[in-house]
């Protein structure tokens, strides 16, 4: 796979393209390093070092703005822009949002349904931010009566969870100090910044959160796990009882391949803790993708059988160079919720078959691109196989030497 094949755009908070970042145009400074993560279960990340001579300085400088890569020119991943740290010389600033809040939910005493609930909204925050970011605060030594305190502790926690801003004066070598640096998140951190509100979840103009209707968030008729899963993210993304806490232009996919049918029940868990446990439960991943007609769009994503027994099998081997070839391609050949082969041709050519839950890509310039693979853990009879393996190695060196 060469560098040209990937395309790195910048986007503005509604989706318009601003400018072809990579590969760069004649004459410019290409960026140092570009480095992202696409993830079967957790949000997706991207970080990027590019000169500050940039023209699109600006842009990059503004939080909530998008970086799309492409590869042969497709939708590979879209991040939003989280953090930025600029140094030139001795100076560095830095502005960070990459553990803010802007809309904090705080519970005091009581249980179920009889229980207090406030939102404290920072809406000056979310303009800056560019989206809005939920937390969730327990806290049950203030009284059920007491509506007071309870505001005052989420404005705390606003106050706690700021934007960071600083200007910093660093010792340091100038010439090679002239860089900007880019954090990016997945889209799909909007899960992880939704909390599970129990039904209706309207607030009142007092900043009391309506969770009369039910204890919990979620039915109990068994129901296949996508729909599950989709149901929550359409109940606190996309049609919620709250219309401030709306994800615009965000959709779920349509039929998929059944999944295994399930229960699951929640209260004040964030969107993100949920989807995890339910597809551990489904044996399932989920990613948020920009889709063709330009729509956000949620899709659970099933395990995939490529291992040794399976009839389009995808086997690496320990004495493997490069994991990203035409014969084994990714993204054709393998992807996130792929179950593959690993052989150990040093040891025995022991196998072990695994999901692919994380990859990892890297450009710079002038380098070979690199790929890293996250697997999910072995089971614990794979682990105990291939430790009677290593005995077996061990007895036959030992015999070979004497």
């Amino acid at each position: 796979m060469s560098h040209s094949n990937y395309e790195l755009l910048l986007l503005d908070r509604d989706l318009n393209a601003l400018a072809s970042l990579y590969p760069v145009g004649t004459g410019m400074i290409p960026p140092r390093f570009i480095h992202w993560s696409r993830s079967w279960r957790r949000t997706d990340r991207l970080d990027m070092r590019i000169h500050r001579t940039t023209p699109w300085l600006t842009d990059l400088s503004a939080l909530g703005n998008f970086l799309e890569m492409k590869r042969n020119g497709e939708f590979e991943a879209l991040f939003y822009i989280n953090m930025f740290s600029l140094t030139s010389g001795l100076l560095e600033y830095e502005k960070d949002a990459r553990d803010h809040a802007n809309a904090v939910y705080v519970a005091g005493q009581g249980s179920g349904r009889d229980r207090n609930v406030v939102v404290r909204i920072d809406n000056n925050a979310i303009a800056e931010a560019g989206r809005r970011v939920e937390i969730f605060r327990d806290r049950r030594d203030i009284s059920l009566e007491d509506l007071s305190a309870l505001r005052d502790a989420g404005d705390a926690v606003l106050a706690d969870k700021a934007i960071l801003k600083s200007i910093l004066l660093r010792p340091g070598e100038p010439e090679t100090r002239d860089w900007l640096t880019i954090c990016g998140c997945g889209v799909d951190v909007w899960l992880d910044r939704r909390i599970v509100l129990p039904p209706p979840g309207m607030v009142g103009d007092d900043g009391v959160v309506d969770i009369s209707d039910a204890d919990v968030d979620g039915g109990s008729i068994s129901r296949p796990a996508d729909e599950v899963m989709k149901g929550y993210v359409s109940r606190h993304l996309i049609s919620p009882g709250d219309p401030n806490r709306t994800v615009a232009n965000l959709v779920t996919q349509g039929e998929t391949i059944l999944f295994p049918s399930l229960v699951y029940q929640a209260r004040f868990q964030s969107v993100l803790e949920v989807l995890q446990e339910i597809a551990r439960r489904a044996n399932a991943g989920f990613e948020i993708i920009l889709n063709s007609q330009g729509q956000f769009e949620f899709r659970v994503l099933p395990q995939v059988d490529r291992t040794l027994d399976s009839s389009s099998p995808v086997v690496f081997y320990d004495t493997d160079v490069e994991l990203d070839v035409a014969s084994r391609s990714y993204r054709g050949h393998w992807d996130l919720g792929s179950k593959v082969s690993v052989v150990l041709e040093g040891f025995s050519n022991f196998r072990v078959d695994a999901t692919i839950e994380e990859v990892t890509v890297e450009l710079r310039p002038e380098e070979p691109i690199t790929y890293k693979i996250g697997l999910d853990r072995p089971h614990t009879s794979e682990i105990d196989r291939f430790s009677n393996t290593l005995t077996q190695l061990a007895g036959t060196m030992a015999t070979s030497r004497a």
